[in-house]
């Protein structure tokens, strides 16, 4: 787990965001999010941030992680 994982610091907007990937044996990895904070339209024309990375994983929900 990457060590930011661990820090209790309450300012969420310094930091790195992470996604889920797993891997071809059923390992959770965390992978970086290249741009946290996209500018969507109108304002810009950003990628959303659940497309940055493709080997990403998408849940249905957050609960049973």
């Amino acid at each position: 787990m990457p060590e930011q994982f661990n820090s209790t610091a309450e300012d969420l907007k310094n930091g790195q965001l992470y996604v889920a990937h797993v891997d071809e044996i059923g390992n959770l990895n965390w992978l970086p999010a290249p741009n946290p904070t996209p500018k969507l339209l109108p304002w810009g024309n950003d990628t959303p941030t659940r497309y940055q990375v493709p080997e990403s994983i998408a849940f249905d929900g957050g609960e049973g992680i």
